[in-house]
């Protein structure tokens, strides 16, 4: 939740988007299924998701508020469907999941394969943005730990499951790249 709170931050403060959109839509899929999902039977999982939820619509406002300058040129008319029409795809992906898998499996396979996902994105956002703004090393570093806690969470402690432990694995090591990949940047700027 960190993470989030880290980009609401540094959108506003930087006029920019910190959550690549396909990561952004994912999650804002991944949450609101679960939120909804939840509210049949609510425990504190539920609430937390809500929590989630609501911190995504905030990082999305900064998503919609400044992310046309960040879209291709060519593209930048046609900005809020095209946005739009990511987010139809990522419920429908994350739709998929939920309609295929009991609730538990489906979470699991989702998120930790969005994980992945998320993980190159937010290396690709290093290297296809000119610069580092809506970037931090405190973003970089929440977005890896919570990958570990995740991983050793439901991948060891609760049972061994090796789709978690692989995935986790893979986001675990892209998270320490994008890291790396931050800090050299700031270290650069710095000098």
């Amino acid at each position: 939740m960190f993470a989030y709170v880290e980009m609401i931050r540094l959108g506003n403060r930087d006029k920019t988007y910190c959550m690549p959109l396909f990561a952004l839509g994912l999650n804002f899929a991944w949450d609101t299924v679960y939120s909804v999902e939840g509210i049949r039977d609510i425990q504190m999982q539920t609430i937390f998701y809500i929590g989630c939820l609501i911190l995504d619509a905030a990082v999305m406002y900064t998503y919609f508020k400044y992310g046309r300058e960040r879209f291709p040129e060519q593209l930048r008319k046609k900005f809020i469907p095209l946005s739009i029409a990511v987010f139809i795809i990522c419920f429908g992906l994350q739709s998929a999941f939920y309609c295929q898998f009991d609730i538990r499996p489906a979470a699991q396979y989702s998120g930790f394969l969005q994980n992945v996902l998320t993980s190159l994105l937010f290396i690709h956002m290093f290297y296809t943005r000119s610069d580092t703004r809506g970037q931090s090393l405190s973003i970089a570093a929440a977005k890896g730990l919570g990958t570990l806690a995740s991983v050793v969470l439901q991948g060891y402690v609760e049972m061994t499951n090796p789709y978690i432990l692989i995935c986790g694995a893979i986001s675990l090591a892209a998270d320490i790249y994008y890291i790396v990949l931050i800090a050299g940047a700031r270290r650069r700027k710095a000098s």
